[in-house]
């Protein structure tokens, strides 16, 4: 088998244009139980057919996810599935999100998101809700 190492490959596609990495880490995530706090009590709140989104000013350089997935979503391979399909969309999307906002957000129960939806939707509500966080 002729395979590559990955760094030649990822080096490869660098040097024809290929897209940049984008990345979820750590400090991109809502992690403590105050930092959702603030979101869901000083923040903004909108919803569509498939999210319920909070969006709370941060002060950081860059946006951050939170999710809210409990278990009336439905067992834990289904609320993974969602969590995971979230973050996809967040890490996507991170390039066209407003910077400085915690977006922390839960899908709607009995909706079957797509990613290019959960994309669309967290691009739309954050735009909405920050118009209405700058008339506060």
């Amino acid at each position: 088998m002729d395979r590559q190492p990955a760094s030649d490959s990822s080096a490869r596609r660098e040097a024809h244009g290929g897209p940049a990495r984008l990345r979820f880490s750590a400090r991109m995530r809502v992690r403590r139980g105050s930092e959702f706090r603030h979101a869901l009590r000083d923040g903004v709140r909108g919803t569509d057919g498939l999210l319920i989104l909070w969006l709370s000013p941060n002060g950081l350089d860059t946006p951050r996810l939170g999710l809210i997935v409990g278990r009336k979503h439905g067992g834990a391979v289904r609320r993974n599935r969602l969590k995971r399909l979230l973050r996809e969309a967040f890490r996507l999307a991170q390039k066209r999100l407003l910077i400085g906002y915690d977006y922390v957000c839960t899908p709607r129960v009995g909706v079957e998101p797509r990613l290019d939806a959960c994309i669309d939707s967290l691009l739309r509500l954050g735009v909405r809700l920050s118009a209405r966080f700058q008339e506060r």
